[in-house]
């Protein structure tokens, strides 16, 4: 379950209240840290989740919780990796839904979902309809679909699986060292217990 609001208006489209996404977050790491796990982990996959994540990994402060919530997601890569995928690509414009990058993800992963020739590419190309206000740094809730009402964004033509494998590979290596760092860091849980302390106190 996620944040879908901007793509409310599709059918199939199953959108909860943030509210309710909120507090099902909560009560899932919640019992993930009743059954031992102290450092939690949520990896996203959904630009549409990138600042509802941030915003409740800003929420965790001051609840005086057991653990730690750490966010990252899949286009987290280092440099290195995305030139890579750059080079293999031809281009540094990977496209978001159905696009260059998740095209050739799902022709490697499950090619027998995609239907090359069942997308008009010259669709998936910016609207800009919300351009005066991007210029000036303004957010609204419909800047996405101001840019991409059809949901579909980029060009898929070049896709390949030989790009999906390497975008997934180096997506799943960026995890396990994330994982190394989140394993190894013992001062997120330190600072987690001060501002609390502080808060609680703060005179």
């Amino acid at each position: 379950m996620g944040q879908a609001s901007e793509c409310k208006h599709y059918v199939g489209c199953i959108g909860a209240y943030h509210e309710l996404i909120m507090d099902s977050l909560l009560e899932m790491c919640d019992e993930i840290s009743r059954n031992g796990f102290k450092k939690i982990i949520i990896y996203n996959s959904h630009g549409g989740n990138i600042k509802f994540l941030d915003f409740f990994a800003m929420k965790m402060p001051n609840l005086n919780k057991d653990y730690v919530v750490y966010v990252t997601g899949i286009w987290s890569l280092a440099r290195e990796s995305e030139q890579k995928i750059y080079d293999l690509a031809g281009t540094r414009d990977l496209g978001e839904h159905a696009g260059l990058g998740e095209t050739s993800i799902v022709l490697h992963l499950r090619p027998d979902l995609v239907y090359m020739d069942r997308q008009d590419a010259t669709r998936g190309s910016r609207q800009n309809q919300l351009a005066s206000l991007k210029k000036h740094r303004v957010f609204s809730g419909l800047t996405w679909y101001g840019d991409f009402p059809e949901h579909y964004a980029g060009d898929h033509t070049n896709a390949t699986a030989k790009l999906g494998k390497l975008i997934v590979d180096l997506q799943s290596e960026t995890l396990c060292e994330v994982v190394k760092y989140i394993k190894a860091d013992n001062i997120t849980p330190v600072l987690f217990k001060e501002y609390d302390a502080n808060v609680c106190n703060p005179l």
